[in-house]
């Protein structure tokens, strides 16, 4: 199974992921809640997928820290959202 790095700022809402991919048989290797600390565990950990949330608070939302992965790691990025996507300008 995969080695999945969750990117939430929430502890809750990243703990709560942490236990659904677990269930199915994947492996959190690291959380982070920051674009930094995302950088950070990528290049410790290396992981398969990147899981970012696009709301994800700081200078830098989910969505560019995960272009940033791809661009420099070829990481797989799954975007995830709580949000309404009507709400975020998507249709």
């Amino acid at each position: 199974m995969a080695q999945l790095l969750i990117v939430e700022g929430d502890r809750i809402t990243a703990l709560t992921l942490q236990r659904a991919v677990s269930r199915m048989g994947h492996t959190v290797v690291a959380r982070a809640s920051s674009a930094a600390e995302t950088r950070a565990a990528v290049q410790a950990y290396r992981p398969d997928v990147v899981l970012p949330d696009i709301g994800l608070a700081g200078p830098q939302d989910g969505v560019q820290v995960g272009v940033d992965i791809q661009t420099f790691w070829s990481t797989p990025v799954i975007y995830l959202s709580g949000s309404d996507p009507t709400q975020l300008g998507i249709p």
